[in-house]
C-alpha cells in the first residue's frame, strides 16, 4: 500500500463485524521487530490473483488477520484470501479487486508463530 519505510506499527488482530456491518478490531500482539516481521512475511508463497474484490474475511466472518499501520493513518488488513485497506482521509475501507493471495495453512501457521512469541 505504502513504502515499508512507513510503516508505523505491525499488529495482529481478530477482525469480525457487527449488527450493522462495522468492522470491529480486538489487538491480539503488537509486532515488536517490524524489519524481521516483514521478511519472515516475505517468504510466503504469494499469489496473484484477479477478480472480484474480496475483503480480509470470507463472508464477514471473525477471523484473525495482519494489521499494517503507516505514518499518515492508513491501514491495510492483510489474509490468506483477501485484503482490504483504509484511507485516513477518505475514512472508509475498500477491498483490492486485484490482489495477492497466499496458501491458507502457511498463512495460519506463520500467524500462530506470532502468537506464541
Amino acid at each position: 500500500m505504502h513504502s515499508t519505510d512507513d510503516i508505523s506499527a505491525v499488529y495482529i488482530v481478530t477482525i469480525s463485524f457487527d449488527e450493522e456491518d462495522e468492522l470491529m478490531e480486538t489487538e491480539l500482539t503488537e509486532i515488536e521487530d517490524i524489519g524481521e516481521f516483514l521478511k519472515d512475511f516475505r517468504s510466503l508463497d504469494c499469489y496473484e490473483w484477479f477478480g472480484d474484490p474480496c475483503g480480509p474475511t470470507e463472508d464477514y466472518k471473525e477471523d484473525t488477520v495482519v494489521k499494517i499501520c503507516y505514518n499518515n493513518g492508513d491501514y491495510e488488513l492483510i489474509n490468506w484470501c483477501g485484503r482490504a485497506k483504509y484511507f485516513d482521509e477518505e475514512e472508509r475501507l475498500r477491498y483490492y479487486s486485484g490482489y495477492n493471495v497466499f496458501d491458507e495453512e502457511p498463512f495460519e501457521l506463520f500467524l500462530a508463530d506470532y502468537l506464541e512469541d
